[in-house]
């Protein structure tokens, strides 16, 4: 490892608890618990390509003063790889074309940006709940609980998804509309309880599967032309739902 990535470490292979911006690729394969002294780690020499090892990641738990992270170049985010970094406030990440599973959990960043991200994985961004703008121009697959309880998202753009998994969105209480239109399958619960979803245009859904628009209590309109099953419940308790349109 480059010297220059832990400087002022008390060890280069451990958790660096008062880092203040990581502007480089860094490797955080060894990582561990026990250093408390580092200000910037930053180098000149950082890999081009370099994978945000999950590991290492996981060891920054503590790291109250993270306030940006950037590594422009990274192509892969790694399970878990800043969940509960709670004072992260910006993820943008230009080359990112996989997010890991729970590699965002219940931080506070209010925008996610990924333009070349095809895949945002389980739980990805789960209660985030200082997320208001989720732009994924590439995504093809939402998995299960990615935005999962982000209270205050109210404004997110799949152009290209074709699946959006089970409680993709469960209890996202601000989002207003879902409109993706060259999705197929729009999984269990996926919109469960969005109190305030006014509109679902799904020009290209075949399947809705169990309860996926239930308690969206605020729904009026509900659209898919390739519709060929519907299944139960969902749009269970629906009460302002007034046009539902499925040749």
């Amino acid at each position: 490892q480059d010297p220059l990535l832990y400087e002022d470490c008390i060890s280069p292979q451990g958790a660096c608890h008062r880092l203040l911006q990581l502007n480089c690729c860094l490797s955080f394969e060894q990582a561990d618990s026990g250093v408390s002294g580092v200000q910037v780690a930053d180098s000149p020499n950082a890999p081009s390509r370099d994978l945000l090892a999950e590991a290492g990641w996981k060891s920054l738990i503590s790291l109250n003063p993270l306030l940006s992270s950037k590594p422009p170049q990274a192509i892969s985010i790694g399970n878990g790889a800043f969940e509960a970094c709670k004072n992260l406030q910006e993820a943008h990440f230009p080359e990112a074309t996989s997010i890991g599973s729970g590699a965002f959990v219940a931080v506070k960043t209010q925008e996610a940006r990924f333009p070349q991200a095809t895949t945002i994985g389980e739980g990805s961004f789960e209660n985030c709940t200082n997320l208001q703008k989720a732009n994924f121009t590439q995504v093809t697959t939402i998995e299960g609980e990615a935005f999962r309880e982000c209270l205050n998202l109210q404004e997110t753009c799949f152009p290209e998804a074709t699946t959006i998994g089970r409680f993709a969105f469960l209890e996202c209480r601000n989002l207003q509309q879902a409109y993706c239109p060259k999705a197929t399958n729009i999984g269990d619960g996926a919109f469960y309880n969005c109190t305030n979803l006014q509109q679902a245009n799904f020009p290209q859904a075949t399947n809705i599967s169990v309860r996926a628009f239930n308690l969206c209590t605020k729904l009026k309109q509900a659209h898919s032309l390739k519709a060929t099953s519907i299944s139960n419940h969902a749009f269970h308790r629906c009460i302002n739902l007034q046009q539902a349109i499925f040749p």
